[in-house]
């Protein structure tokens, strides 16, 4: 089941089957999921890329587009991922 884990400053933002399908001007709506998927089950087209980070290693200074380090130092202080972490295990 994929969740919104956080919607920005504004609280949650809409969801698909809610009123409106596009969240507030200035809300990034964020989604988690449990997964059992490795590095190696990763498959994305010429140039692009996907890493799975260790959680020690996410805020380790990698270079973040601007409210990343934000949205995932609130994410990895969260309930959700602490049952997605226990889930995956």
């Amino acid at each position: 089941m994929i969740e919104v884990a956080w919607a920005g400053p504004y609280g949650p933002a809409h969801t698909a089957d809610g009123p409106e399908r596009t969240p507030p001007r200035g809300v990034v709506p964020c989604f988690c999921a449990a997964t059992r998927a490795r590095q190696e089950d990763v498959l994305l087209g010429e140039g692009a890329a996907m890493l799975f980070v260790p959680p020690g290693e996410v805020l380790d200074g990698r270079p973040y587009t601007p409210g990343t380090v934000e949205v995932l130092t609130r994410f990895l202080a969260s309930p959700e991922y602490a049952g997605l972490a226990t889930a995956t295990r």
